[in-house]
């Protein structure tokens, strides 16, 4: 009898025991799950690069120019046109060579300051050759103003290399440039050719306005 109350004593020993461990583990893992976990670290984001703020410009003088310093202005017909001189005549032969012509004195065969050449040895082959910095237009009539030569200037100002022929009449607009380095006022010229030979010799008229500043 002692016996099977020892046996049940043990075995409820054990019951307890194993009870109260589980309660312990329990427990135990209770406060590890209570424990606050860390966050996850999270990844830096990347702020766009900002560029450094480049001021507008506030005034004229901010802006570059570059444009030459010495590009005329607009050549304007109503402008007040001064006569340099009127009406001049020019004789030229063209004899196989060129044959340079100074519109601002007028002269022909100039040391310096040549704004055109003649050149040619027979009536097939003669030209006028003007400078490519001149603007020449051709005009309709033999006559002209210089406000007429203004406005065919700017408005139809075309080829520098042509034939000679009687009666071709031209409105020609010397070269700024030029007129500066030689220390000059620019001009507007009315060439004409008044006559034409066989062997090619022109009879030239010319007048010419200063252009005003």
């Amino acid at each position: 009898m002692l016996s099977l109350f020892a046996i049940v004593l043990g075995v409820v020993a054990i019951s307890t025991a194993n009870a109260a461990k589980d309660a312990a583990d329990r427990a135990a893992a209770g406060r590890v799950d209570a424990q606050p976990k860390p966050a996850p670290a999270t990844q830096a984001s990347e702020s766009p690069l900002e560029l450094p703020d480049t001021p507008a410009p506030t005034s004229t003088g901010d802006i570059p120019n570059d444009l030459p310093s010495d590009e005329p202005g607009p050549l304007e017909p109503s402008a007040n046109f001064q006569l340099h001189y009127g009406d001049q005549k020019l004789r030229l032969q063209a004899n196989c060579s060129d044959r340079q012509v100074d519109l601002d004195e007028p002269r022909v065969t100039p040391d310096v300051g040549a704004d055109l050449s003649y050149s040619g040895c027979s009536p097939g082959n003669l030209q006028l050759s003007f400078n490519s910095d001149l603007r020449v237009s051709q005009l309709p009539t033999k006559n002209a103003s210089a406000s007429e030569c203004a406005e065919a200037i700017r408005s139809s100002a075309g080829n520098n290399l042509m034939a000679p022929a009687q009666n071709l009449t031209l409105c020609i607009l010397t070269a700024k440039s030029q007129a500066t380095d030689q220390g000059i006022p620019q001009k507007i010229v009315l060439f004409r050719i008044d006559s034409m030979a066989k062997d090619g010799t022109l009879n030239v008229s010319v007048t010419a306005w200063t252009v005003p500043v």
